[in-house]
C-alpha cells in the first residue's frame, strides 16, 4: 500500500460519522472560551496571516488546506481545536525552522492531516472488506472489530464499555461487529487527526524546566498540577496502560501498582506530548458537553469513542519512556508500556501511521550569499522544501516492509542522515523481539525498512 501527497489529494479523507454525536453543549462555556481568545488578540485568521508572511506561498497552501480539513472535523467531535489551533500553528512553524528540535522535517499541520488520510486508507475507509490486508481474506479494520467483539485480551475494553452503559449487542446476544466496525473507524480517525494536539503544552514543560532551573520557583507545578490531573483521569480508560491494561490491577488500587503507575503518568505528562495532548483533548471536549447520568446508546458511543482515542493520541508518543534513555539495545526500561495489537489495536495503529507519515514534512533550509556578506544587500534565504516524497507498507512472507522514498535532488548528506534515522526508528518500533508495537498477531517474524532515492516529479 502506497501513500503521497498526490494520492492523498486524489482521494482526500471520508471523514463519515456513523454515530450521531451527543451534540448538547454547554453554551455558555464555550462562549466563555471564545471570549478569552478574543481578549489574547489571537485567532485563527490573525495566526494564518502570520504563518502565510513567514512560508512560502506552496508551502501555506498546504497547510491551509489540511488546517481546513481538520477544523471541518473538528466542528463534529472536537469544537474546542479552533482555541488552540493558533498555537498549533505557531509551534509547527517553530518546528518546521528546526532551532530547538534534534532532528529536521518536524512539522505537524500537515502532517497531523496526513497521518489521517495513512490511517483511513489502512482501514479502507471505513469498509471492512477493503484497506490494508492482513491475510487473502482479512484486512486490519475487520481484524480490529474482531478482536473488540470476542479477544480475550480485549474484555477490559467490553467491561469498561458496560461500566459507562455501553450493552452493545445484538439479537443474539453477540457484540454486534457492525458497531464494532464502525465505532473503532471513527475513534482512530480522531486519534489521528488530533495526535500531536499536545506540542504546545510540551513546549510549555521544556520552559518550566528551564525557568526552574533558573530559580524561577514552582513554574512546572504551576503549569501542570499532576495529583490533580491523576485525580481526573486515575478510573478512565486513558489511565489503563499504566496498568499493562490489567483491569485487575486498576480497580484493586494496590499500593506499589498504583505508585508506579502514577509514576508513568507524571513522565509522560512532562516528558512526551501525547500525554498532555490527550489531557487537554479531553478536558476541553467535556469542558463543553454536558453528559447524562443515564445515556442512550448514541451518547454512550460517542463519550467512549472520545475515551479511546484519548488513549491512542497519548501512546503514540510513550516509545521514549518504554526505550528509556540507552535506546539502541534491545532492553526497554519499561516493558509494561509495549503496545500489544491485540489489546489496544487502536493506538498500535496510530503509532504505525505516524511513522508512515514522513513525506511532504518540509524542513527550513538557510542560505545566504556569501558574496553580499557585512553588505548592504546581505540576505538570507529560506526554503521549506522537503526530501521524502512517499511511503509504502507491504505484508508478504511473514515480513514488514516499509519503504521512503527520497527525492534524487538535494545533498547526498542529508538523504544519508535521515535514512539512518528512519531504519533506527522502524527497527525501536517494530523488531519483532522488542519493539514499541507488537504485532506478532499478524504473523510477522521479520521487519524491513528501504529507503530508496527516485525522481519527483
Amino acid at each position: 500500500m502506497d501513500f503521497s501527497f498526490e494520492d492523498y489529494q486524489r482521494q482526500g479523507i471520508n471523514y463519515v460519522y456513523t454515530h450521531s454525536l451527543y451534540e448538547t453543549w454547554n453554551k455558555e462555556q464555550f462562549r466563555e472560551l471564545e471570549k478569552n481568545q478574543a481578549k489574547q488578540s489571537v485567532t485563527v485568521n490573525k495566526t494564518f496571516e502570520e504563518l502565510g508572511k513567514r512560508t512560502t506561498t506552496k508551502y501555506y497552501r498546504k497547510v491551509l488546506a489540511a488546517q481546513t480539513n481538520a477544523i471541518t472535523f473538528s466542528k463534529k467531535w472536537f469544537p474546542p481545536y479552533k482555541f488552540i489551533l493558533p498555537d498549533t500553528l505557531t509551534d509547527d512553524w517553530l518546528s518546521t525552522m528546526d532551532w530547538h528540535k534534534k532532528y529536521q522535517t518536524r512539522d505537524h499541520s500537515l502532517h497531523q492531516t496526513l497521518t489521517t488520510y495513512i490511517v483511513g486508507k489502512m482501514l479502507g475507509n471505513g469498509d471492512p472488506s477493503k484497506g490494508l490486508m492482513l491475510t487473502n481474506d482479512e484486512s486490519l479494520l475487520s481484524r480490529c472489530a474482531k478482536l473488540m467483539v470476542d479477544h480475550e485480551k480485549m474484555n477490559y475494553l467490553r467491561n469498561y464499555l458496560a461500566g459507562i452503559d455501553i450493552d452493545y449487542v445484538n439479537h443474539r446476544g453477540e457484540y454486534n461487529y457492525d458497531w464494532a466496525v464502525e465505532t473503532f473507524y471513527e475513534a482512530a480517525m480522531i486519534a489521528a487527526q488530533f495526535h500531536d494536539m499536545g506540542y504546545p503544552w510540551q513546549f510549555l514543560n521544556t520552559l518550566a524546566k528551564a525557568l526552574k532551573e533558573a530559580s524561577y520557583g514552582k513554574m512546572s507545578e504551576m503549569l501542570i498540577n499532576t495529583e490533580e490531573a491523576y485525580k481526573e483521569v486515575k478510573d478512565r480508560l486513558l489511565f489503563y496502560p499504566f496498568y499493562g491494561y490489567d483491569e485487575t490491577a486498576v480497580k484493586n488500587k494496590e499500593e506499589e501498582l498504583t505508585k508506579f503507575a502514577k509514576t508513568l503518568f507524571q513522565k509522560g505528562l512532562e516528558n512526551t506530548h501525547g500525554t498532555p495532548g490527550a489531557l487537554g483533548f479531553m478536558f476541553l471536549n467535556e469542558n463543553i458537553r454536558k453528559y447524562s447520568q443515564t445515556p442512550q446508546k448514541e451518547e454512550a458511543t460517542s463519550r467512549f469513542i472520545l475515551d479511546w482515542a484519548a488513549v491512542g493520541i497519548m501512546m503514540h508518543d510513550m516509545p521514549g519512556i518504554y526505550w528509556g534513555k540507552d535506546n539502541e539495545t534491545n532492553n526497554p526500561v519499561t516493558p509494561l508500556l509495549r503496545l500489544d495489537f491485540e489489546k489496544d489495536p487502536l493506538s498500535c495503529l496510530i503509532s504505525l501511521a505516524d511513522i508512515l507519515e514522513e513525506f511532504e514534512r518540509p524542513q527550513a533550509i538557510f542560505e545566504k550569499d556569501e558574496k553580499k556578506v557585512d553588505t548592504d544587500e546581505e540576505r538570507v534565504e529560506v526554503d521549506y522544501d522537503f526530501m521524502c516524497h512517499s511511503s509504502q507498507i507491504k505484508i508478504e512472507d511473514g515480513t514488514l516492509m516499509i519503504t521512503y522514498y527520497y527525492k534524487s535532488e538535494g545533498n547526498p548528506d542529508d538523504w544519508e542522515g535521515l535514512k539512518k534515522r528512519r531504519k533506527k526508528e522502524v527497527w525501536q518500533y517494530l523488531n519483532p523481539q522488542s519493539g514499541y508495537l507488537d504485532l506478532s498477531s499478524w504473523r510477522i517474524t521479520d521487519v524491513g525498512c528501504e529507503t530508496e532515492v527516485s525522481k519527483y516529479t
